[in-house]
């Protein structure tokens, strides 16, 4: 898709679509679909500036990477797990939640 749109009096500009999802994907599956917009835009003098940039949009809007050693002993009175939350685009964003541990 393309098209063409003028700035406000900052040099801002919206950029508006449909982020249409892969009819392929299955939604229970979190699948993440990556969008890249570029960007040509011309000042009054007639010079070009060019960008690009990804956005990414899913079924979902945070990402949990959780790391923990492979073994856990209860011998060990202390234990580490490491948990990072982010957005669909790597940006670290805080979130609540609850792990629970079981014995296997």
């Amino acid at each position: 898709v393309q098209g063409t749109s003028i700035t406000n009096n900052k040099g801002e500009f919206t950029i508006n679509f449909k982020a249409i999802p892969d009819p392929g994907a299955k939604k229970e599956n979190h699948p993440i679909f990556t969008y890249t917009v570029s960007v040509d835009v011309t000042d009054i003098n007639g010079e070009t500036r060019s960008n690009t940039t990804h956005v990414n949009v899913g079924y979902h809007s945070l990402i949990a990477q959780i790391d923990v050693a492979d073994n856990i002993y209860k011998s060990k009175k202390e234990q580490q797990i490491n948990i990072n939350t982010t957005n669909l685009d790597g940006v670290f964003t805080p979130a609540k939640g609850q792990i629970k541990i079981y014995k296997l």
